[in-house]
């Protein structure tokens, strides 16, 4: 431990400004880092403690990310498997004999409906894949929900 002098000398005056001169600095300063160790030996569970923390949440993060690709794999495999079908609905329809004028009539009426049932259900299956996504990147810390367009009101 530091003698009381030792500890005094610290608070010498310093000289002034121009060039370093040997009264500002100190006699001994060997004894000033046995001084903090002690602290710094209170501190390693600390630090200890921070690098489990950080690593829990890097491999949470990590699982998080790799739940929210596949659900976005998954949909985007529903949606290609749902747009093929109507591509062979049509394809189907479509190479039929040559319809009448009235069964073609009935054909454009249904690929209409069947555009107006898109239209319908996208913002639907929409909204569903942002709400996912910014769950998933709210849970992560990454993103703030009022600052996503389209992702409802904004304060």
């Amino acid at each position: 431990m530091a003698r009381s002098r030792e500890w005094l000398d610290r608070f010498r005056p310093a000289g002034g400004p121009g060039s370093p001169s040997v009264p500002g600095v100190p006699s001994d300063a060997r004894h000033r880092a046995d001084e903090f160790d002690v602290v710094f030996r209170l501190l390693v569970p600390t630090e200890q403690e921070c690098a489990r923390i950080r690593s829990a949440a890097v491999r949470k993060a990590a699982e998080r990310r790799t739940a929210a690709e596949s659900l976005a794999a998954a949909i985007r495999a529903g949606a290609s498997t749902a747009a093929s079908a109507a591509r062979a609905t049509a394809f189907t329809t479509a190479s039929a004999s040559a319809p009448a004028s009235s069964e073609r009539a009935a054909m454009a009426a249904s690929v209409e409906d069947l555009r107006r049932r898109v239209r319908q259900r996208m913002p639907v299956v929409e909204a569903e894949v942002r709400r996912v996504l910014l769950e998933q990147l709210t849970d992560l810390g990454g993103v703030s929900p009022t600052l996503v367009p389209g992702s409802g009101s904004r304060s």
